[in-house]
C-alpha cells in the first residue's frame, strides 16, 4: 500500500472519528435537555399562581420604591439648581469687589457640585437597597432565578 493511499485512509478514519465525537456530544446535550424537561425545570413549565402573584407584588414594591427614589433625586437636583441660581444672583448683586464676586461665584458652584454629588450618592444607595430587597423577596417567592429580572438592575438611570 502506498503512503498516499495510507494517508487517505487515515484522513478518512479521522473524519469518521471526529464526526462520531461531534454526534456523541450532540446526543449527550440532547439527553441533558430531555432530562431537565422531565424534571419540571423546563422553560415550558407553568409557574404557579402563588409564585406569580408573589413576584408581581415584589416587582410592584420595587418599582414604586425606585420611582419614589428617582423623584427624590430629581427634587434634590432641582433644589441644587435653585440654590445655585440664588447664590449666583446674590454674588452679582450689591456693591462688591471683584474678589468678593469671584469668591461667591466659586462657592455657589462648589455648593452646587456637592449637592448634585450627594443626590447621586443617595440615589445610587437607594437603588442598591431597593434591588437588594427585591432579590430577597423574589427568592422568598421561590421563583426560578431565570424568570426574575434582577440582571437588569444595572440599567437604572
Amino acid at each position: 500500500m502506498s503512503a498516499y493511499r495510507l494517508s487517505l485512509i487515515c484522513s478518512h478514519t479521522m473524519k469518521k472519528l471526529i464526526s462520531a465525537l461531534v454526534l456523541g456530544a450532540a446526543c449527550l446535550t440532547l439527553g441533558v435537555n430531555v432530562a431537565s424537561a422531565e424534571s419540571g425545570s423546563s422553560s415550558d413549565t407553568e409557574l404557579t399562581s402563588t409564585v406569580r402573584s408573589c413576584v408581581a407584588a415584589a416587582v410592584a414594591t420595587r418599582e414604586a420604591a425606585l420611582s419614589g427614589g428617582f423623584a427624590d433625586f430629581n427634587e434634590m437636583v432641582a433644589d441644587a439648581y435653585a440654590d445655585r441660581a440664588a447664590a449666583l444672583a446674590s454674588a452679582w448683586s450689591g456693591t462688591k469687589t471683584r474678589a468678593q464676586v469671584k469668591e461667591e461665584v466659586k462657592n455657589a458652584w462648589k455648593a452646587f457640585k456637592s449637592a448634585v454629588k450627594d443626590a447621586r450618592g443617595d440615589w445610587k444607595s437607594e437603588k442598591k437597597s431597593v434591588w437588594s430587597t427585591f432579590k430577597t423577596s423574589a427568592k422568598n417567592c421561590k421563583a426560578p432565578s431565570d424568570t426574575v429580572d434582577t440582571s437588569n438592575a444595572s440599567t437604572e438611570a
